[in-house]
C-alpha cells in the first residue's frame, strides 16, 4: 500500500510533467458512502479540494497498479527484468524493493539482474 505522505515527490514529478499540458476530462463515479466521507474528511485534514485529492489519489493508485502489473507479469515470465522495470515506471532499485515488499525474488543471479539493468 503507497502511503500519501511520501509519495509527494511523485505527484509533484507529475504535475511538472504534464504542466498546463493536462487536458481535464469529466469522470463520473459511483462510491460508497464511507470512502467519500473518507475523502471529504481527508480533503478538510489536508485543506485541499477534493477534486486535488482525488486527482493525487488515483495518481499514486495507478502508480502502485502499474508496479503490481509489472511484478506479475515478471514472475510469470512474460516480461524479462528490464521491461518489468520500464513497465512500472520506477528506476530499478525501487522495483527490486518493491519486489521485496511482496516477497517476489529475481529470477536472475545478481551480476545478470546488474547488467540488465545497466542497459536500461
Amino acid at each position: 500500500m503507497i502511503n500519501i505522505y511520501n509519495e509527494k515527490f511523485y505527484i509533484l514529478r507529475s504535475l511538472l510533467e504534464y504542466g498546463d499540458k493536462m487536458a481535464y476530462k469529466v469522470l463520473t463515479v459511483r462510491m460508497p458512502k464511507n470512502i467519500v466521507n473518507e475523502i471529504s474528511n481527508l480533503s478538510s485534514d489536508e485543506n485541499v479540494e477534493k477534486s486535488v485529492l482525488l486527482r493525487q489519489l488515483l495518481s499514486l493508485g495507478l502508480k502502485q497498479k502499474r508496479i503490481q502489473r509489472a511484478i506479475a507479469k515478471y514472475k510469470t515470465g512474460k516480461i524479462s527484468f528490464g521491461k518489468a522495470v520500464e513497465l512500472s515506471g520506477i528506476d530499478y532499485r525501487a522495483f527490486i524493493n518493491e519486489m521485496k515488499k511482496t516477497g517476489e525474488i529475481t529470477r536472475y543471479p545478481k551480476e545478470r539482474l546488474l547488467e540488465e539493468a545497466r542497459d536500461l
